[in-house]
């Protein structure tokens, strides 16, 4: 038994190529004299030991000839009178010529073939030989398992010649164990040609012929034959080759993980790989047809690359009579096509209920085409069922980069710096231990990247389709809203009239929201950034804010987000105001790394999960629940008030690093001051414990403290503590320090509640410094949910530092929703 895997498989295999006659006489003899042709040995500092041309050659020009009678083949090891005493043992080809390279071997200088036996390696790379440390290197790869079920092959031929008795006679009478045999099992693997003779396929190990080097530029099936009536293997020229440069052949459309276990080599990049994905679907009699019918088209014999699509296990109509059956399909991603389309038409169709495919049905019949080619089209019958296909795609194939031992940066860095030795596979003894090990370690990373760049490529593939269906889904939310306004409605009041609905369809909702859970809309913090603006987005829908002209600056991929207008902050808010000069630094989904930030780490998870929810109950009910978002609007408001009413970034933490040594008056808990610390910064940080009605406007709820609120609009009365318990920084006072300090920059964040309030003011009054740091909201940057002003700084501070102060710095926060948070750094003017 011979292990060939799909994927180009452990023997070297080649079609039949068109020869070129110029080079052949008429009586059918190749007119080259030298039996080495046009070539000849030559070491390459490159790929080592190969063949260069002895002239110019053109394309298509017979380089070689080797005669069957020199070549080893089965019909000619079962002549060879040991082997033909045999006749009634059972011998495989690869068994019968691997005993025959043994034989020989043994006779040593009285061979007739010892020039080719003393030419050929006395070890190989193939994994046939590799340690179980080295096979490890191999981990994340399919290719490993693959490996182990080769060395286990090898070992069951062996065992099968030792169980007959005239076989197991001969391998003692010549003292042959099964370090010989694997040695003659991997000559035959890995240097004899599979070639057409008649109507079978047969191995052909030929001298000089072995001595070809492989090359990916070459066409399979191009450049060698066996031609029946000359009875010989035949060599032609690929491409015009210059006197002295390397001539190859094609080994086929092989992989990195053929190559390596059946040849003992790898190329650092390899235009045939490949990473295979096998999906399982239910078949009943109901799929069945459309199951069969999602089949791509069958490739032309034409094409170079392997087909990338495969039915494993097709259930016939009768079999289903008994019920459902698995239905297995094999994909193969590759560099050229990292997302073959008959992929995700199968993902698409193995995600679908039965409910679902009904639905589907209807709608494919409406518009006129078979179901098939509707899950076939790049445009989805519905965007919410084909976002969580594509999220439960992308989790399967981030967990397999995922099962790497290695980053890709990793392996590409060694391959970088770890070139191997280019002549190894060619050395006439074995290498020293560490350097064989060395080589190997090469070899399984060039596999593994390999692998790795198509994985990569495949992601890369399903992200901005993520994103469409993303967009999409809300975008039809966004235009019922738009409908709702020309009628003269609000659209939370159209979806409250939907909530029953929403309640009916709950399990399903339910259903779709693990499915999105379960997947992966994203890589990185793209997929935190993705759920973070669709549940910005659905909340300014319920506050009728989604044509803001800032609706689209809550977006960190702005390729998802259908809101607003202009992106950033280039448009003003609403009443007039002008827009925040400079404009709003762009959202970037980098800003979501946590870094060792709890709070940022527990904003990620609830935006996460209401993102993610909300986004399954548009999808699935055309409607979201106003108790649900309610609860999370008030569990946000809870968790500003516990923690902080802005959330730190390590790049906003970084930048405010830059300006100690600092002072923060209004310091709340200390969250920000003790992160401050924590990076480095020499920060004084200053709070009052309790609520002073003298900094209210006009004794009401307002001023008083970062985050000072126990509910929106609730208010506030002498002597109430504020934020509970806090860091040890924070020390008791007020306006004053800020005086204290003029040396140090003023770091101020929410000091005036819902944007009003003198406590700001007076801090910046107090304060004689040239440097303010200021969080939160600003006017041109904000939704105006209570003032133009925002809801961090009272109106007249904010005059009185933009009137004395010029801005030098914007860096944008993540903002729970209806907010949008910044650092802004301003200089004092002087004359």
């Amino acid at each position: 038994g011979t292990l060939n895997d799909s994927r180009g498989g452990t023997t070297v295999s080649q079609a039949e190529p068109m020869l070129s006659m110029s080079t052949v006489s008429e009586d059918g003899c190749s007119s080259l004299a030298s039996p080495w042709g046009l070539v000849e040995p030559y070491d390459f500092p490159d790929t080592g030991r190969g063949l260069r041309c002895v002239r110019a050659v053109a394309e298509g020009e017979e380089l070689l000839a080797v005669p069957l009678e020199e070549c080893w083949h089965e019909m000619a090891a079962r002549r060879a009178p040991e082997l033909a005493a045999l006749a009634d043992a059972s011998l495989s080809e690869t068994d019968a010529i691997a005993l025959h390279l043994l034989l020989e071997r043994a006779k040593g200088d009285g061979s007739e073939r010892a020039a080719h036996l003393r030419s050929m390696p006395p070890v190989y790379d193939s994994t046939l030989f590799w340690s179980e440390a080295e096979l490890a290197h191999l981990r994340g790869s399919d290719w490993l398992d693959l490996a182990r079920r080769f060395a286990e092959e090898l070992e069951a031929d062996w065992a099968s010649l030792q169980s007959q008795p005239a076989v197991a006679a001969l391998l003692s009478r010549h003292g042959l164990g099964i370090e010989a045999y694997r040695w003659a099992y991997a000559t035959v693997k890995s240097r004899a040609a599979e070639v057409g003779m008649g109507d079978e396929k047969k191995r052909l190990l030929a001298p000089r012929f072995d001595m070809f080097n492989h090359s990916t530029a070459v066409a399979p099936g191009s450049s060698h034959g066996y031609d029946e009536a000359r009875q010989q293997l035949v060599v032609v020229a690929a491409a015009p080759y210059g006197a002295g440069e390397q001539a190859f052949i094609s080994y086929g459309g092989a992989s990195n993980g053929s190559l390596l276990l059946g040849g003992g080599f790898a190329l650092r990049r390899n235009r045939f790989d490949a990473v295979e994905v096998t999906l399982t679907a239910k078949c009943d009699a109901r799929r069945w047809l459309l199951l069969m019918m999602l089949a791509p088209e069958a490739p032309p014999p034409s094409q170079e690359e392997p087909p990338n699509f495969e039915y494993l296990q097709a259930p016939d109509q009768e079999q289903l009579r008994d019920g459902p059956k698995p239905f297995v399909t094999r994909h193969l991603l590759t560099a050229a096509n990292p997302l073959p389309p008959a992929l995700l038409a199968y993902v698409r169709a193995e995600r679908l209920s039965d409910v679902e495919l009904e639905a589907y049905e209807k709608k494919a019949k409406a518009a006129g085409t078979p179901l098939w080619e509707a899950l076939r089209s790049p445009a989805p019958l519905d965007a919410a069922l084909d976002l969580a296909a594509l999220a439960a795609l992308r989790r399967v194939l981030a967990d397999k980069l995922d099962a790497y031992p290695t980053t890709a940066e990793q392996d590409e860095a060694f391959l970088d710096k770890a070139e191997p030795d280019a002549g190894a596979a060619h050395e006439t003894a074995p290498l020293p231990a560490e350097a064989a090990a060395a080589r190997r370690r090469w070899l399984a990373t060039a596999l593994r990247a390999g692998e790795k760049r198509i994985l990569a490529a495949s992601l890369a593939a399903l992200d901005p389709l993520a994103e469409a269906r993303v967009r999409e889904v809300v975008r039809l939310a966004a235009a019922q809203a738009q409908s709702c306004r020309k009628a003269g409605a609000a659209w939370r009041q159209l979806i409250g009239r939907r909530q029953a609905s929403l309640e009916a369809a709950r399990p399903r909702v339910v259903a779709m929201y693990e499915r999105i859970e379960a997947g992966s809309l994203a890589g990185g913090d793209k997929e935190g950034a993705l759920l973070a603006q669709t549940c910005a987005a659905y909340f300014l829908l319920l506050e009728g804010r989604d044509a803001h002209p800032l609706a689209h600056a809550t977006a960190y991929l702005p390729a998802a987000c259908p809101l607003g207008g202009g992106g950033g902050g280039e448009a003003g808010g609403e009443g007039g105001v002008a827009a925040l000069e400079p404009a709003l630094p762009s959202l970037e989904p980098s800003l979501l790394r946590d870094a060792g930030l709890p709070y940022l780490s527990l904003y990620k998870s609830k935006v996460a999960l209401w993102g993610g929810y909300l986004l399954a109950q548009w999808g699935v009910a055309r409607a979201v629940s106003l108790d649900e978002t309610a609860t999370m609007a008030q569990e946000a408001a809870d968790l500003r008030n516990a923690h902080a009413w802005s959330i730190p970034t390590s790049a906003a933490l970084a930048a405010m690093c830059r300006h100690s040594p600092l002072v923060e008056l209004a310091a709340g808990n200390g969250l920000w001051a003790k992160a401050l610390l924590e990076r480095g910064a020499d920060v004084l940080a200053f709070d009052t414990e309790a609520w002073q009605l003298s900094f209210a406007e006009g004794g009401g709820a307002a001023g008083g403290g970062e985050g000072t609120a126990a509910g929106e609009g609730a208010p506030f009365t002498e002597g109430e503590a504020l934020m509970g318990a806090r860091e040890a920084c924070v020390e008791q006072g007020g306006p004053e320090a800020a005086a204290a300090h003029p040396d140090r920059a003023l770091v101020l964040m929410w000091p005036d509640y819902g944007g009003r309030g003198s406590y700001g003011l007076a801090c910046l009054r107090a304060y004689r410094g040239d440097r303010l740091l200021l969080v939160g909201e600003w006017r041109g940057a904000t939704f105006g949910r209570r003032s133009e002003s925002g809801e961090s700084f009272s109106a007249e501070f904010q005059r009185e530092v933009e009137a004395g102060f010029v801005r030098e710095e914007l860096h944008r926060l993540p903002t729970w929703p209806g907010s949008l948070d910044h650092v802004a750094v301003w200089r004092r003017r002087r004359a």
